[in-house]
């Protein structure tokens, strides 16, 4: 199978681990990113998975429990260190959702939606230096090359984030979170049907330059 097509059977396989590998494909979309500390940041992930379901859940921690045992011993050093990989990159990957947002607005109804008073016109360059105050950078140019164009191929995944988080506040409930997105089945099936959606909407939007053809691709096994 191709790096930029996954399938996650949540029936077969424990959801944390579905949920932490959709988390590490949307920290690390890039061909060349280092298998090692890819596969590091699954483990971790999994591994904070299951001890916060014990903090969570004390009484399951002492039930035997079909677990990897490299996710349960896992070194919390690392754990910490891939955090540190993680959030980064996934700030990053939700500034882009922030700038494509404006353009599946605009596919979805056909005219282009208010926009900042700081911005002239609906462009990329015109976002990226409306986030570039969150960004960490010091030119647009950098939050263009360093982070929107490094998100494209899982920026259908971050959208559909945002977008369920956005739909989630405005009914009164919590947003989606790292968390929520590692543990709970429910969410990481909305995320992955909200991300079709979202390609779809990209189809229509010549202006975000989107290749949908280069997306990486995520299917629930039925």
């Amino acid at each position: 199978m191709p790096r930029h097509e996954h399938v996650f059977n949540l029936h077969r396989t424990a959801p944390y681990e579905c949920g932490a590998a959709l988390v590490t494909i949307l920290a690390f979309p890039e061909e060349d990113a280092p298998e090692s500390l890819v596969m590091s940041c699954h483990r971790s992930l999994c591994s904070m998975a299951i001890r916060a379901r014990m903090e969570h859940d004390p009484a399951w921690g002492f039930q035997p429990q079909a677990i990897k045992p490299i996710y349960a011993s896992y070194d919390s050093a690392r754990t910490k260190r891939d955090h540190g990989h993680l959030e980064k990159r996934l700030k990053h990957r939700m500034l882009a959702a922030k700038m494509v947002i404006p353009f599946l607005m605009e596919a979805e109804t056909g005219a282009v939606p208010e926009l900042p008073p700081d911005i002239k016109r609906l462009s990329v360059s015109q976002l990226a230096n409306w986030v570039l105050p969150e960004s960490g950078n010091a030119e647009p140019k950098n939050v263009a090359d360093r982070i929107w164009r490094r998100s494209l191929p899982v920026i259908h995944f971050a959208a559909a984030i945002t977008l369920i988080s956005s739909e989630y506040v405005r009914l009164g409930l919590s947003p989606i979170t790292i968390a929520s997105l590692i543990i709970d089945p429910v969410t990481i099936g909305k995320v992955v049907e909200g991300a079709k959606e979202v390609e779809a909407l990209l189809t229509k939007s010549p202006r975000a330059h989107v290749d949908v053809d280069s997306l990486i691709q995520v299917r629930l096994a039925a």
